[in-house]
């Protein structure tokens, strides 16, 4: 019997602030600043000027970067790892080419 999937709560966001007891018990208001991070709406979330995003030549486009090292005679060890030159997205784009506003990460930090 199938019924409908509640969606999951995420995490409840904590900022810390420091506050005396006689702060709190006069009802002191404290005004408190906090960044979001959002899709850049320059570049719409491409990342590049043009739109044109390319494939990563390290990774081949996969986002990992696969190395094996020879432990002994007949013994060779494979571990893969995030690609360094595109983060793990398997994109890559051109430095000429990047969005002035997000620099190529996708996204902007807006102040609430």
């Amino acid at each position: 019997m199938g019924g409908m999937r509640r969606r999951q709560r995420s995490e409840d966001t904590v900022h810390p602030l420091k506050v005396s007891l006689e702060d709190m018990f006069n009802g002191k208001v404290a005004i408190l600043q906090l960044n979001k991070n959002v899709i850049c709406a320059v570049c719409r979330g491409k990342g590049s000027k043009s739109g044109h995003v390319g494939r990563c030549h390290t990774c081949r486009g996969c986002g990992l970067k696969t190395t094996i090292r020879q432990i002994g005679p007949g013994f060779a060890q494979q571990s893969q790892t995030r690609c360094p030159d595109c983060s793990g997205t398997g994109e890559f784009i051109k430095e000429s080419d990047r969005c002035n506003t997000c620099k190529g990460k996708r996204k902007s930090t807006v102040k609430l």
